[in-house]
């Protein structure tokens, strides 16, 4: 397979390969085999030849009307497969959650999404599990939040530590610190409130440390959360293997 990391692509994006992360049982999280990305609308078409090498499986976390707003540079490339799961469409809409709720943050929200997108989570997994050889890309909007928690549970499937999937989600503050300031001209631009829209696209490091700290105490950690989901061991297994070249 093929790496596929930031340095590779050109254009604003937040996009990332998730190899090369030390697990604790030693080694680290195989290179050009699972990729966390954005809508990827940002790439030049440099950038999206790089991304195509390689790319099997295309996993789109958004909603049927961001997909038709944004659609992905590959939806419709031949030999790549696209896979449509709206991982929050059972939550309200974050902008109108956050009208509706004064104490309103993304804590809150990522602990909503464990309980109502559990089943969206197992299919999410079975995908990656299941994916033809290649490249396998998850992605949504700013790839930040839906894309962060489907990294998150992987990584700790993965026996990667809590404070090195706390950090893979924060780099999207510097990493994708481009594309995230565009994302915010362009709501702004459109009327978005300023106060609001810098709660939405932040990367508070306690959100991510209460997701795995909730998986952890309910459930026994990423496998026993996805288990109560639905996924058997073998699924399971083979969406680690996927990552750690096994």
């Amino acid at each position: 397979m093929v790496e596929v990391t930031t340095n590779d692509l050109s254009g604003v994006h937040n996009i990332r390969d998730l190899g090369g992360i030390a697990r604790q049982s030693g080694g680290y999280t195989a290179h050009g085999r699972i990729v966390r990305a954005c809508a990827m609308r940002g790439l030049t078409s440099d950038g999206q030849r790089a991304m195509r090498s390689g790319l099997a499986s295309v996993i789109d976390l958004r909603t049927a009307r961001e997909r038709a707003e944004a659609p992905s540079p590959f939806s419709s490339t031949v030999g790549i497969q696209d896979i449509h799961i709206p991982l929050f469409s059972q939550l309200t809409p974050a902008d109108q959650a956050m009208h509706d709720d004064p104490d309103f943050t993304l804590g809150a929200r990522y602990q909503a999404a464990l309980t109502a997108a559990a089943p969206r989570f197992a299919e999410v997994f079975d995908a990656i599990a299941n994916a033809p050889e290649g490249v396998v890309v998850f992605h949504c909007t700013a790839g930040k939040d839906r894309t962060g928690m489907i990294a998150a549970l992987l990584l700790s499937l993965a026996d990667v530590t809590d404070e090195n999937i706390i950090a893979d989600y924060v780099r999207t503050s510097t990493d994708g610190a481009l594309f995230i300031q565009k994302l915010g001209e362009d709501a702004l631009s459109r009327g978005a409130d300023p106060r609001l829209l810098a709660t939405l696209l932040a990367t508070p490091a306690d959100a991510m440390s209460g997701v795995l700290k909730t998986v952890s105490v309910e459930f026994g950690g990423a496998a026993g959360y996805l288990r109560a989901a639905g996924l058997t061991d073998a699924t399971i297994n083979r969406a680690v293997d996927r990552l750690i070249g096994a």
